[in-house]
């Protein structure tokens, strides 16, 4: 597949250059070792340099990488445990009482609390790198230092006090069934309302919204935004970062039998606001299909609250020919003229078919190795902003992509003891996910 810009492996010059300054301003702020650049340093970003990007995805090496890598510090082991306190990422839960050991916050962190920003970023990582998560951000706030850093900081924040997605996801829809707390979401499941099903002609995933299922009235706002939220961090497993570089999914609005009553403005806002800010740069495409007329007035409402970079992914068709531009007809639903007669079903989630692979010796040894990568990537960060040549920038990115590999690969072995099996896993849309 094309290699997509201002990816890890492929973001260089000015560009890289920003990167390194959000890098270095989040991990001074945190409190790790960059004693020697004060903030005033990290904003005129003279002191960085940029390497040269091989722009291909990368040849993962079976090698770890860890013997080639700078051998992390004492200091950088006890400053991630100060952040992260008593937070677990397997169990999606923070910290709010621990502090990060910074005798300074750079400026535009300063009315949030570094140690939970370093809690809900390393905790939202899965099959992904660390590097590519962060550039999300970078490139929603075109390179413009101090946007990217307060727009990922609001987003972590999110994360820990308003929405707590990682939760979310680790306890799936089993506990939601379980617990008969919410089942106004496990009916808006059984109603099959969206599945992930097929992908698009760049392998991002496609996840198709039979829009006539829904009515605002089915279920409770915050409810439908769990539904939502988790539909959302199902399909990101689903992604391919290393493997095909497709880090963005399609949205499919079938509008079919469309009428006013199904029209949920709130939910619509919810989802516009979730991909400008809090998941930028997760969607490749919207195709809103067979809209009928009644839905222009809608529209003129929707359009309003679109950030111009997602509303520029917004297509309208209406006819398999018009689906058939971005993806082959085999993923298009045949009642919409395509070639797929796949009909979700949900599967109820039980103990057998959704729940946690108990822990064991294994688990342990791999939530250490996980503590070590990450350990050892944080330290190559560092010494990464530090470079002193275009060559030592270089070995040093190469190395990051390697590790974040590598944290991606110990994310997978970890992922049958740490989440719940969901929907999309249990009807096989997601399958066994890789790297």
């Amino acid at each position: 597949m094309p290699c997509k810009p201002d990816r890890v492996w492929s973001i260089e010059g000015q560009h890289e250059i920003v990167f390194k300054q959000v890098w270095a301003a989040y991990l001074k702020s945190f409190g790790y070792d960059l004693d020697d650049l004060s903030y005033h340093d990290i904003e005129s970003g003279k002191n960085f340099v940029s390497g040269k990007a091989k722009n291909a995805l990368p040849k993962v090496s079976s090698t770890s990488a860890l013997g080639n890598a700078p051998k992390f510090s004492e200091r950088t082991q006890k400053t991630f445990d100060a952040n992260q306190g008593k937070a677990n990422f397997w169990e999606g839960t923070y910290d709010v009482k621990a502090k990060a050991p910074s005798k300074e916050v750079y400026s535009h962190l300063a009315k949030f609390k570094p140690a939970e920003l370093h809690q809900a970023f390393f905790s939202t990582l899965r099959n992904d790198s660390p590097d590519n998560a962060l550039l999300r951000f970078v490139r929603a706030r075109k390179f413009k230092t101090n946007q990217i850093i307060d727009m990922a900081a609001k987003c972590l924040e999110w994360k820990v006090k308003e929405y707590p997605v990682d939760k979310w996801v680790m306890d799936g829809d089993l506990e939601i069934y379980e617990s008969k707390k919410h089942p106004e979401i496990i009916k808006a499941f059984e109603m099959e309302k969206a599945y992930f099903r097929g992908v698009d002609k760049n392998n991002g995933p496609i996840v198709v919204i039979r829009v006539k299922k829904h009515f605002g009235s089915d279920c409770p706002e915050k409810d439908f935004e769990r539904f939502i939220c988790l539909i959302i961090e199902w399909v990101r497993i689903a992604l391919k970062d290393y493997e095909l570089g497709n880090d963005g999914a399609n949205i499919l609005f079938d509008m079919k039998d469309f009428s006013l009553k199904n029209a949920d403005l709130a939910a619509v806002k919810f989802l516009a606001k979730a991909f400008e800010a809090n998941y930028p740069e997760s969607l490749s495409a919207i195709w809103i299909h067979k809209a009928p007329w009644i839905f222009n007035a809608v529209w003129k409402i929707i359009k309003g609250w679109l950030d111009p970079v997602v509303a520029s992914k917004v297509h309208f068709t209406k006819t398999a020919d018009d689906l058939a531009k971005f993806a082959d007809k085999k993923y298009i639903p045949k009642d919409l003229g395509g070639l797929d007669d796949y009909a979700p079903k949900y599967i109820v989630p039980t103990q057998e078919n959704a729940g946690r692979k108990p822990k064991d010796a294994q688990f342990e040894e791999l939530i250490q190795q996980r503590r070590e990568l990450l350990f050892t990537f944080i330290e190559t960060t560092l010494a990464w902003i530090r470079a002193k040549s275009a060559k030592e920038s270089t070995e040093l990115m190469d190395l990051k992509i390697q590790l974040g590999a590598e944290l991606a690969k110990n994310y997978l072995k970890l992922d049958p003891y740490v989440r719940t099996r969901g929907v999309f896993d249990r009807d096989g849309q997601i399958g066994t996910p890789s790297i």
